[in-house]
């Protein structure tokens, strides 16, 4: 009800109310289902390892990539449709040489 307090258009209070309700409101659900399934430890920690490789192969590549110096290979998500903050759906292979952070699951 407040978007309509703004003058926002309609295409832009259903944008903002999908995105917003999305990200927040519909995930208390799928925690709490979640929170029901019978996960062993076992899988949780081949998972962990699983990720922890993955992620120093594709930093490996990463770097090699930014040191070579090929072109910078961009992904945007079809999910950017739907609005929010271009760093939330864009994906980048590497980012220049020996910076501080690797962005490999998240955009923050």
């Amino acid at each position: 009800m407040g978007h309509i307090n703004f003058d926002l258009g309609w295409q832009q209070i259903v944008i903002s109310s999908i995105n917003n309700w999305g990200r927040k409101w519909a995930m208390i659900p799928m925690l709490i289902v979640v929170g029901h399934l019978a996960i062993r430890p076992q899988l949780i920690y081949r998972v962990a390892c699983l990720i922890a490789g993955q992620s120093l192969i594709m930093a490996l590549v990463g770097t090699v990539g930014a040191i070579v110096g090929i072109p910078k290979i961009e992904y945007v998500s079809p999910l950017a449709v739907f609005g929010g903050g271009a760093n939330h759906y864009r994906v980048d292979l590497f980012q220049n040489a020996f910076t501080e952070r690797l962005y490999l699951f998240t955009p923050w």
